[in-house]
């Protein structure tokens, strides 16, 4: 392996049509991070053209990464690409996964049945088996591009921040700005319960989305999903999908909570209702928060006197999550 190995793999990134200029890579307060060279320079992380591929396309063979980052010709220097990637992300990155495996492991047998069985956590804490954490790392980094699910050298360094910069998917995908410190991006405009399930760590987000659910009256049954694949980043409110029910109607996820528009949440359940005809539907809209309350509630006990890494994070989580939900007052109509 090279004496050098992020600076060899940025030379190979550019000479493979990406861009990145005035990083490094250290630790910092989140871990392994991007920062600028220069404080207060204009970065361009990453602009990449060809060094993008397929998520399909990745395979692991004795725990070596057998995808290809490059362009099909050998004497590209494809090869030494994708070494370096091996050598600067997944090693890295396949530890850092193994970690929150091996937090959770650690809570007891009965405590991880719980709450793999009553709380959206994602596989954290199943049996960390080669194939689910090498799936992981894969998941943790993959990238829509136009239509593709892609990995992305450079850009998957970057760590999350509520307030990161948001991607730019134009010509290759790629943030730039102005940094005094780390150089975050803003993975999703999902919740703590999102962040956590999908990346295994606890960030405090400015929003909250209901558990998956059903909120049933005699007359009314509403069905709530936590599907946010559709969340944009270029939209202020959320509105989710509502499609007709025996008895009621499916929505594809609801917003319960949210720091920066407090007001807008039952504003769109109230506007969602009224174009489905559905009349007293003001207190299903309190039901299913009082419901999600509970039930974050009911983890904040679960792992309350618990002990270990991964008890303190979901501590975290949770309190999170409960800050979130109690930014809901008033109705705006949107």
């Amino acid at each position: 392996m090279a004496d050098d190995p992020w600076n060899d793999m940025l030379s190979e990134f550019r000479a493979l049509g990406g861009t990145a200029d005035n990083i490094c890579m250290r630790e910092g307060a989140n871990g392994r991070g991007i920062f600028p060279h220069r404080s207060g320079k204009t970065g361009l992380p990453a602009r990449p053209r060809n060094p993008l591929d397929r998520c399909s396309r990745c395979a692991f063979r004795a725990w070596k990464i057998a995808h290809r980052l490059q362009r099909q010709d050998r004497a590209s220097g494809a090869y030494v690409c994708r070494e370096l990637y091996e050598y600067v992300s997944w090693v890295g990155g396949r530890r850092e996964i193994e970690l929150v495996f091996e937090h959770a492991q650690e809570l007891p047998r009965g405590l991880r049945e719980t709450l793999k069985a009553e709380v959206c956590l994602g596989d954290w804490f199943e049996v960390p088996t080669d194939k689910r954490v090498q799936q992981c790392f894969v998941d943790s980094r993959k990238v829509f591009y136009r239509s593709r699910v892609v990995l992305m050298p450079i850009v998957e360094l970057l760590n999350h921040s509520p307030s990161g910069q948001h991607f730019e998917l134009e010509r290759g995908i790629a943030i730039k700005g102005v940094f005094d410190g780390e150089i975050t991006a803003r993975y999703s405009e999902t919740d703590a319960l999102g962040i956590f399930s999908s990346w295994g760590f606890a960030c405090e987000q400015p929003q909250a989305f209901s558990f998956p659910l059903k909120s049933s009256r005699p007359d009314l049954t509403i069905q709530i999903g936590r599907d946010l694949t559709s969340l944009s980043q270029k939209k202020q409110f959320w509105a989710p999908k509502l499609s007709a029910a025996e008895n009621g109607v499916t929505l594809e996820f609801l917003m319960l909570g949210n720091k920066r528009f407090p007001r807008t949440n039952k504003g769109i359940f109230y506007k969602l209702m009224r174009e489905a005809g559905i009349k007293n539907y003001e207190e299903s809209f309190d039901l299913i928060q009082n419901a999600n309350l509970t039930r974050i509630s009911n983890l904040f006990a679960l792992v309350e006197k618990a002990e270990g890494v991964m008890a303190q994070t979901l501590r975290q989580v949770a309190r999170y999550q409960l800050q979130a939900l109690a930014y809901c007052m008033g109705v705006r109509e949107v």
